[in-house]
């Protein structure tokens, strides 16, 4: 087995974009339809019944030609105090007011939201999840208010930046070796790695509202090993793991790096300003679900593993990639929501019996799904079924 670098698998990736990058253009969008109406959110629609704390400025839902039924829209924060991961859910009624479906995602982004500032929403429902013929929908929000004021926030800020980077002030945590179960109290700031996970089996990481920051894209050390690249949270030779949030993970070469690992979960995590996302290594069985992932170079990487299962995550203005699988066989990749990629999903020609379905991959800047730059499914047996997008190479992949 040779040595894999992030940097290794970034060249390789961008060197395969280059073949049909500079000729690839976009179809036409297919037209949407059949306009679903809103009704009026209720109290209980609003944590604490509060409906004095989010503005809803814009929303629409529409099904398109595969019965997908599409949901965007904006928000605001009216109140006082930050939100945190606030998540948007859209419930659909017949017309006779009977529930038909529910959206199973997504958070708003940026999914933090401070006192007078505006997040985008944008999920989706497919035909299967859809029981009966949509008439209109309503919807509610979930979120954490965040225990500190705004003028609070800034003083402590400034608190922080003066004190010890490693160890993150007044919480008791540092950032190093983790061996029992952990739960972030504050913010908390690492000059390399986060947290690293040896060995271990069953524990879980809860970032419980908060942000775990890194030293930045480290480009001075590109080429290096796994183990010299910083990780937010790095899993090594660890099983049954679960990283759950809300909270966020920025600003390091991989947001989780997990090296062999087997059965480890991530869920409700916000990932922005990373190489990497997340990034599977030798790694089976890795659930990912219900995370937003944007502006990395990449979403999720996965490099000769198998077994994975990405299911209802947001991607959007990831730079490379949405989701990329190297050399990996067997993975589930299901109702997720790709945007502004130059691909959205790729899957390169090593990357076998994969299965890609009921995703929403649109206004991806090169190719919406791309199976090893045209390679047909059926030489590498992957299957692309019901996925709501415009692009793909080879032609045809897409529900229209």
């Amino acid at each position: 087995m040779y040595k894999i670098t992030m940097t290794t698998f970034s060249i390789l990736f961008l060197l395969s974009l280059i073949t049909y990058i500079n000729h690839f253009l976009p179809a036409n969008a297919s037209e949407e339809s059949d306009v679903i109406i809103q009704i009026t959110s209720e109290p209980t629609d609003f944590p604490g019944n509060n409906q004095d704390t989010l503005e809803i400025l814009f929303t629409k839902a529409t099904k398109n030609s595969n019965d997908a039924v599409h949901v965007i829209g904006s928000i605001k924060n009216v109140g006082q105090d930050t939100l945190r991961s606030v998540d948007v859910t859209a419930h659909f009624f017949d017309e006779n007011n009977k529930t038909v479906g529910v959206t199973t995602c997504c958070y708003a982004e940026p999914s933090d939201m401070e006192p007078g500032h505006t997040s985008s929403f944008d999920s989706f429902s497919t035909a299967e999840q859809i029981v009966d013929e949509p008439k209109y929908f309503r919807l509610s929000f979930d979120w954490d208010v965040s225990k500190v004021s705004m003028i609070d926030n800034i003083l402590n800020s400034a608190i922080v930046a003066k004190s010890d980077p490693v160890k993150d002030a007044g919480s008791g945590l540092e950032c190093g070796d983790i061996t029992t179960n952990f739960t972030l109290n504050s913010d908390l700031y690492c000059d390399s790695d986060g947290l690293n996970v040896v060995n271990q089996n069953g524990l879980t990481i809860d970032l419980n509202g908060y942000t775990l920051s890194g030293p930045g894209i480290q480009s001075d050390n590109r080429g290096a090993s796994l183990e010299e690249q910083n990780a937010g949270i790095r899993l090594e030779d660890s099983s049954n793991m679960i990283i759950k949030g809300p909270g966020t993970i920025k600003d390091f070469d991989a947001g989780v790096l997990n090296n062999r690992g087997d059965g480890n979960k991530i869920s409700r995590v916000t990932f922005t300003e990373n190489e990497m996302a997340v990034f599977d290594v030798e790694s089976t069985r890795s659930n990912i679900e219900d995370n937003l992932m944007f502006g990395n170079d990449i979403g999720y990487a996965g490099h000769s593993s198998s077994g994975a299962k990405l299911i209802t995550n947001l991607f959007k203005s990831n730079d490379l990639a949405g989701i990329t699988f190297v050399n990996s066989d067997n993975n589930g990749i299901s109702m997720n929501t790709i945007q502004g990629s130059v691909n959205g999903i790729f899957l390169d020609s090593q990357s076998t019996d994969n299965s890609v379905n009921s995703n929403n991959v649109l206004q991806n800047h090169g190719v919406d799904l791309n199976n090893a730059n045209g390679l047909p499914i059926e030489t590498n047996d992957n299957s692309f079924s019901n996925n709501n997008c415009n692009t793909s190479v080879p032609d045809g992949l897409c529900v229209m």
